[in-house]
């Protein structure tokens, strides 16, 4: 069924050679999306995660994570699959908002996104049964394709940060229209709105995964990405994006559904 996957772990490397293509196509990360302007969404961070490239040189891999704390996230399993956390490589991981601008006549506006907060630091991981460090970030299967980490060195941030809920029991049959939230490095390059948000229309939920065939679609850059949907009355995170799934019969976004698989 998931033959064909496109798994991305966008490196420093390739977003330079990207950067010349993007400005010239004008092609965008999560696709169409606007700007995630809610202080909720602050939790959602950029992470830099090292590993080796084709050359083996030891380069920064982008992903999204989200905080649950000051001393855990969490994020894709293909994320971390290959890289060097677990050698002792340091996780970065960049906290940022959108600034505003007041008008003489008192409105404000949007300037773009700037980064507040850089941090690195070892890190330890719960990945789900049968992944670890070493797995081919290729072949981790959709419903484990998630991780949560501990930071050993916590971050300083503010006291009115915002973290999210985490969703730990099975989802309900129907989870109406959840949202989609990345900080893709991408993006920034030609609408500086680097943090988006989507809300995802057709999407199918299975036990721990789900398909979305959504007008908004993942791309480079959204790996580990954060999923939300509105339960019992509150928004809380549920799971994580995988990638895209294409192949000459299909073309759908994958997410991963943690449950009550959730170590923390």
């Amino acid at each position: 069924m998931y033959v064909g996957l496109l798994y991305e772990r966008l490196t420093m490397k390739m977003l330079s050679l990207l950067i010349g293509s993007f400005l010239c196509f004008n092609v965008y990360a999560l696709s169409p999306a606007t700007p995630a302007l809610d202080p909720a969404f602050r939790a959602v961070v950029l992470l830099k995660i090292p590993g080796p490239d084709q050359d083996g040189s030891i380069v920064d891999g982008l992903c999204n994570g989200t905080l649950l704390s000051t001393s855990t996230l969490v994020t894709a399993a293909h994320c971390l699959a290959g890289s060097t956390l677990g050698q002792g490589g340091l996780m970065k991981l960049e906290v940022g908002e959108y600034q505003n601008r007041q008008r003489p006549d008192g409105t404000t506006y949007r300037t773009g996104y700037l980064t507040l907060v850089r941090h690195q630091t070892l890190v330890r991981a719960q990945f789900a049964d049968g992944v670890n460090f070493s797995s081919p970030s290729n072949r981790i299967p959709p419903e484990n394709d998630f991780v949560f980490v501990t930071l050993v060195t916590p971050l300083s941030l503010p006291a009115d940060f915002i973290f999210p809920s985490l969703w730990r029991q099975v989802l309900p049959t129907a989870v109406l229209n959840p949202t989609l939230v990345s900080v893709n490095p991408i993006e920034t390059i030609s609408t500086m709105d680097t943090k988006q948000s989507a809300v995802l229309n057709q999407i199918r939920f299975a036990s721990y995964s789900a398909q979305s065939k959504s007008t908004s679609r993942v791309a480079a850059g959204d790996s580990g990405a954060p999923l939300f949907a509105m339960l019992n009355g509150k928004m809380h995170l549920i799971g994580v994006t995988k990638g895209l799934a294409s192949s000459v019969f299909s073309n759908y976004d994958v997410f991963a559904i943690w449950a009550e698989r959730a170590p923390f």
